[in-house]
């Protein structure tokens, strides 16, 4: 079975993999996804049906042969947040809780950055006492925000819940879209946004995830401050430093290289508008809770390059630009 797609747009070495993966999912094993690149209005889909197909070819403009190839399909792959993995890695739950399959080379630094939420959360959720012992092949809850997920008990209420986790009642109801009444039952999992548990706050992380970084290489030269304005100087997260400044603030790509990622829509695990660089010695650089996002995925910069306006967007609490680098030492903490 054979699907045509066409899309706006040249860029058939990164929509591949997730066009052949629509094919395999409606066409089986042999499904095969067919890519057209033509100057269109708008990105059009024509399905295999041959009515519809007939049809909708007659309005689609000349497509040069160039434009077109044929991609087999490939293990179906979903995105959450900032994460893309095979389905078998990645499940979502019921209330937005996701399931992930722990990967060779991860660490919970790794994964909580990827998810954009706190280790803790991470913690809390799949009740972890050692940080450093985590194995392939885990599979842990992700919450998705910060907080607790906590399962429902005999004579439990929502207010009884807010209090155990010294959250507010009406963060509950809304973020579990919960009737007027509030009501819940036994055994059911709530997101108990902001909530804290006591009995584990003390689970010591912060030394463990500031370690990890210590003996990456210092690459004196190779990058450049991505904007201004105040630099905390404390690595958090995946290897991350957080600058803070007015809302607008040029950010400037730190090295040159090609453009990963460069997403202007969404939460995005908590990231919000956010652009992720590839670089030729191997390291990334990522740059996140943009205002806007003015470069494309795909394209080169080079470095100092204007790539984005800072912002709020995703999971902030103010105008900066959270700068992350991967593979090296961040040139930015103190």
């Amino acid at each position: 079975m054979t699907i045509l797609i066409i899309t706006k747009g040249a860029h058939f070495d990164t929509q591949g993999n997730v066009f052949a993966s629509l094919a395999r999912g409606y066409g089986g094993e042999n499904g095969t996804a067919v890519l057209a690149g033509a100057s269109l209005g708008q990105d059009q889909f024509v399905s295999n049906q041959a009515t519809q197909q007939t049809a909708r070819l007659a309005d689609i403009p000349t497509i040069q042969q160039n434009s077109v190839l044929t991609h087999d399909s490939v293990e179906p792959t979903v995105r959450f947040g900032g994460v893309l993995a095979s389905k078998d890695v990645l499940k979502e739950l019921d209330n937005n809780v996701l399931e992930y399959t722990v990967q060779e080379g991860d660490n919970l630094s790794f994964i909580a950055s990827d998810f954009g939420v706190s280790m803790q959360s991470i913690i809390w959720a799949n009740k972890i006492g050692n940080v450093d012992r985590l194995k392939p092949g885990t599979k842990l809850i992700i919450p998705p925000v910060d907080g607790v997920i906590h399962r429902v008990q005999s004579g439990d209420t929502v207010a009884s819940i807010a209090n155990q986790y010294e959250t507010e009642t009406v963060k509950i109801i809304e973020f579990n879209h919960l009737d007027n009444n509030a009501s819940i039952y036994i055994g059911q999992d709530i997101v108990v946004p902001d909530g804290i548990l006591k009995a584990r706050a003390s689970v010591p992380i912060a030394t463990s995830s500031a370690n990890r970084f210590a003996s990456l290489p210092n690459l004196d030269g190779f990058f450049v401050a991505p904007t201004t304005g105040y630099n905390w100087g404390i690595i958090h997260g995946r290897n991350a430093i957080d600058i803070a400044n007015a809302c607008g603030t040029p950010i400037y790509a730190a090295a040159g290289g090609a453009v990963v990622t460069a997403d202007s829509v969404g939460w995005n695990g908590g990231f919000g508008k956010y652009i992720k660089i590839s670089h030729s010695n191997g390291t990334e650089t990522v740059y996140a809770h943009a205002s806007q996002v003015l470069i494309g995925q795909g394209s080169n910069v080079a470095r100092g390059q204007l790539i984005a306006y800072m912002g709020t967007t995703g999971n902030s609490t103010g105008c900066h630009l959270h700068f992350e680098v991967h593979g090296a030492k961040n040139p930015l903490s103190r």
